[in-house]
């Protein structure tokens, strides 16, 4: 369990119904799929707002639990899109992009792009500073994602 001490944004309504090993979708979407966790699920949506502008349509989905992580929402949106992407404030080793790496790999051979820490030695400073110095920011993770989607 990872504890933040930042204050963010709300991105369930009132009435959501937590469930372990359930995710959901947050947005709708036909070309990728975005899988985010923790504080980047909100940035995920905001850079589906900046590349909706653009034309293109995220689906977006919240995995708040890894273990057990939702295979199902997964492989459904996956097989819709054909593209996934995850996005994580942790390492890209061993997380929510290896995670959903062995459902695909397994069920669902698709393109996928993990976005997160990559396999390094950090550097300190602010939360913000440094969501921007890893690029994990919503203006960087849209430009990461259509990156992504030029190459296809």
């Amino acid at each position: 369990m990872r504890l933040g001490r930042q204050k963010i944004r709300r991105i369930n309504k009132e009435d959501y119904e937590f469930k372990i090993g359930k995710g959901n979708i947050l947005r709708k979407g036909n070309d990728i799929t975005v899988i985010a966790t923790s504080t980047m699920v909100s940035r995920a949506l905001d850079a589906a707002d900046i590349l909706h502008d653009r034309q293109i349509e995220l689906e977006v989905i919240n995995i708040h639990t890894l273990k057990p992580i939702d295979r199902e929402i997964i492989l459904e949106s996956s097989i819709k899109t054909k593209k996934v992407i995850t996005v994580e404030e942790h390492s890209i080793i061993n997380g929510l992009g290896s995670a959903v790496a062995d459902i695909l790999i397994e069920e669902n051979p698709v393109k996928m792009k993990m976005i997160g820490i990559n396999d390094l030695f950090t550097v300190i400073g602010e939360y913000d500073e440094l969501l921007d110095y890893y690029g994990l920011t919503a203006p960087k993770i849209a430009v990461k994602i259509q990156n992504f989607l030029d190459k296809f």
